[in-house]
């Protein structure tokens, strides 16, 4: 559109529609804010040709606050007029510049909220009694795919940076509490029921303190039963010809036994113990994270 004036002023608008790039730095993403400037610049002419200005001033730029994007708001903006020096003489721009803000509600609901809700379902499996160790191990393995499943599916909708984003952070962070917990029951079922006990029983045996000796190592024909309401293990002894010594869990014959004079703890409360112990620890450390 050009309209001739007059006094001899010439109007010349052209209207313009671009798409321009905006380089962004994603180290907080997606807490981020990014400043994007949109730049005119005149190529052909310099300054002792023609000069640009932002006619109106600040209130050159109208409708900005109506403009609605995906993902991020318009916080502020402003206008600047330059003069670039160049080999070839100074060239006029004009720059405007955004700064926008991410909105966070989509990754509260797609990201945030799903992963710390599965890192809380992790912790479930403390309450699982602990002979169910096919279910504690499945959740535990349920979990620690799905965590990756998260982290992956967020990876492909960004580009490939070399530096770590901070919702990467707070996704690996979800992804070693879920696996801790998946580690601290093979630990500690490692502890009561592994080659430890079995060494020690098999140590005992060779120096000759085998149950049937009095003395050195006296075990008790028993049973082990869990109470649902204790959360302990309570002994039912056998007596008379029929007496026979019941089945018990691998390696529990020997935490059960008395040797020199002491007593071991009782096996079935002690896992339950440390178990809470390692959730209370875990539940707090994770959500004095998010305080932070």
């Amino acid at each position: 559109m050009i309209r001739l004036h007059p006094d001899g002023t010439v109007l010349y608008g052209l209207r313009i529609t671009t798409t321009a790039a905006c380089m962004m730095d994603l180290r907080r993403y997606p807490l981020d804010e990014q400043n994007c400037t949109l730049e005119i610049e005149s190529y052909g002419y310099t300054t002792d040709d023609i000069e640009f200005y932002w006619n109106g001033g600040e209130s050159a730029v109208t409708g900005v606050n109506n403009i609605e994007l995906p993902q991020f708001s318009i916080v502020d903006y402003k206008m600047v007029t330059k003069r670039v020096e160049f080999t070839t003489g100074a060239y006029p721009r004009l720059s405007l510049s955004f700064r926008l803000k991410r909105n966070i509600g989509y990754f509260i609901l797609q990201t945030y909220m799903p992963s710390t809700l599965i890192t809380i379902l992790s912790w479930v499996s403390f309450w699982i009694n602990y002979d169910a160790s096919a279910a504690r191990v499945a959740l535990g393995i349920t979990t620690v795919l799905t965590m990756t499943t998260i982290s992956t599916h967020l990876r492909e909708t960004l580009p490939k940076i070399p530096y770590v984003k901070a919702i990467d952070i707070y996704l690996m962070g979800c992804f070693v509490f879920v696996f801790l917990a998946l580690l601290e029951y093979a630990f500690v079922n490692y502890i009561f029921f592994g080659k430890g006990p079995q060494r020690q029983k098999k140590a005992a045996e060779k120096a000759g303190q085998t149950p049937n000796e009095k003395g050195k190592l006296e075990m008790k024909k028993v049973q082990m039963r869990w109470d649902t309401q204790t959360h302990k293990y309570t002994e039912a002894s056998f007596k008379g010809p029929k007496a026979h010594t019941p089945k018990v869990l691998p390696g529990m014959e020997f935490l059960t036994g008395r040797r020199h004079g002491g007593s071991y703890q009782n096996t079935g409360n002690c896992f339950w113990r440390i178990g809470k112990e390692h959730q209370l620890m875990l539940m707090e450390i994770f959500f004095l994270l998010h305080l932070k």
